[in-house]
């Protein structure tokens, strides 16, 4: 009798050890299957990053294409240095600093107060747009698209930009003002009657001599 309960004791400790093995077998493979899946979505994510990053990137201009562009005739103040020229939308607008209604008032284009140094930082602007009425940034939203050139004119030089992305963003998505990692311009005016902003960011191509009296 005694060495029936010993065998069934041991038959059942052995179970027992071959159920818990079977359990942690099943919860590895699927835990193994989880980072395997992870590990997939993560190269996915890269991979789509890499990829954006390429189709933005900005194609460098000849130096035929930089002597072709025409600039337009302008006038520099003591009160604007310098002007957005947006040839696609037909803009060519002085800049002033701050982002006040002072500033951007009379078609005028504003700097903001946080922005960084143009074609080192993150040169921001802003202006006025309304679906109804006629002001300097109005009808952009439709009319620019990814690749058009914006220039920053000054008395004897331009500096060149690309659009490279369009968004629409909430009032309180500050973040488009923040440093990046490279030198950009990013442009911003009201849309959907004030209650949302259009961004427009241009990747940074290069800084010309203008080669004209103006």
């Amino acid at each position: 009798m005694v060495g029936d309960n010993m065998k069934k004791k041991i038959i059942f400790v052995f179970s027992a050890i071959t159920f818990v093995l079977v359990v942690v077998a099943v919860l590895n493979s699927r835990y193994s299957n989880k980072e395997a899946d992870v590990d997939d979505v993560q190269t996915e994510k890269v991979a789509a990053e890499d990829n954006r990053t390429i189709e933005e990137e900005v194609p460098e201009k000849t130096q035929e294409e930089v002597e072709a562009v025409q600039i337009p005739e302008f006038n520099i103040d003591d009160d604007c240095e310098e002007m957005l020229w947006i040839p696609s939308c037909n803009i060519l607008s002085h800049i002033r600093y701050g982002s006040d209604m002072s500033a951007i008032r009379d078609e005028h284009v504003g700097v903001f107060e946080c922005s960084g140094d143009i074609g080192v930082g993150n040169y921001a602007l802003l202006g006025h747009s309304n679906e109804e009425k006629k002001f300097v940034f109005s009808g952009m939203e439709n009319t620019i698209e990814v690749g058009d050139d914006v220039y920053v004119l000054f008395e004897d030089e331009y500096y060149l930009f690309s659009v490279c992305e369009t968004i629409i963003v909430n009032p309180e998505d500050v973040w488009i003002l923040e440093e990046q990692d490279k030198p950009m311009l990013t442009i911003m005016c009201c849309t959907n009657h004030g209650s949302q902003r259009f961004v427009v960011f241009c990747d940074f191509v290069d800084k010309y001599k203008i080669d004209k009296e103006i």
